[in-house]
């Protein structure tokens, strides 16, 4: 074959490799964005954080590093605005138990702080309003998560609902009361909140020996005075782990273990033993 030959095959290849080239260029994406909408949405939690560090209506730093440690320990997963897109353009996988931050303003004391408990977590963050629209991600006050993804309902652009840190000073009180006399309970689990913000929280017990919830209720809000009273099954088992989440169960808010030791026995307090008929006075913890 002669050199003009050759040269025109080669010339007529590359042009269909060209050809190919472009056609997947167009094709892909589209076929991207068709998988994308077709797969079921995501869940993905947004936490927003108005303030963190010193001043009225700020998360204190040692409460956002503890909320940090805890969705570490939980296997919250962090994700990146980049990665909302992608799920949302080509249908790239989100992690389970994905989770966004939205901060809004770091006081300069706690700069530090904060910037160290995110790199120490590997957590990002949307830092303020203007970085959100610059992402394209727009935040609402709705408590929940987001789907992300499966057509428009999953479309970035519109209002990701939020868990809002509840700020402020904030200070719990958790005691349990050997004060049951029914064999089918050990006593009762109180949780009062002397200080802050009130808002609706949610007590998790967890068993000791495999960290799985023992007991757990949903509180309106927990009392300054009195206490949010929990029954505690027989076979309470100690040190108990008790924890004070949002109702989402996501953001904690105070953990607490509470050694056999310290459960209290009201004065006087008289338990069967054997039955009714046989009290006997009750002079110390099984």
């Amino acid at each position: 074959m002669s050199r003009e030959g050759r040269g025109g095959r080669r010339g007529a290849g590359l042009k269909l490799l060209l050809a190919a080239a472009a056609a997947a260029a167009v094709l892909l994406p589209a076929a991207l964005r068709a998988f994308a909408a077709l797969r079921a949405p995501d869940e993905l939690y947004v936490l927003r954080y108005g303030r963190i560090g010193g001043g009225a209506g700020a998360v204190a730093p040692d409460l956002f590093y503890l909320q940090m440690r805890d969705l570490v320990d939980g296997a919250f997963s962090p994700v990146s605005p980049a990665r909302i897109r992608a799920r949302v353009r080509w249908g790239r996988t989100l992690p389970e138990r994905a989770v966004l931050f939205s901060i809004g303003d770091v006081s300069p004391e706690a700069a530090t702080a904060v910037a160290d408990a995110l790199a120490e977590y590997g957590f990002s963050a949307l830092v303020g309003p203007e970085t959100a629209a610059a992402e394209g991600i727009g935040l609402s006050g709705a408590a929940g998560a987001a789907k992300i993804g499966g057509g428009r309902r999953g479309d970035p652009l519109l209002a990701l609902p939020c868990l809002e840190a509840v700020p402020g000073p904030l200070a719990f009180s958790v005691s349990v009361a050997r004060d049951s006399k029914t064999p089918d309970f050990f006593g009762t689990l109180r949780v009062a909140q002397p200080v802050g913000v009130r808002f609706p929280a949610s007590v998790v017990a967890y068993r000791p020996q495999d960290g799985a919830p023992f007991v757990q209720a949903d509180a309106p809000a927990l009392p300054a005075d009195g206490f949010f009273a929990l029954p505690l099954p027989a076979g309470a088992e100690f040190p108990l782990d008790v924890a004070i989440y949002d109702t989402e169960r996501v953001l904690l808010y105070h953990s607490v273990s509470i050694p056999r030791s310290a459960v209290e026995t009201p004065e006087g307090w008289r338990r069967p033993v054997g039955g009714p008929e046989s009290e006997v006075k009750f002079d110390g913890l099984d």
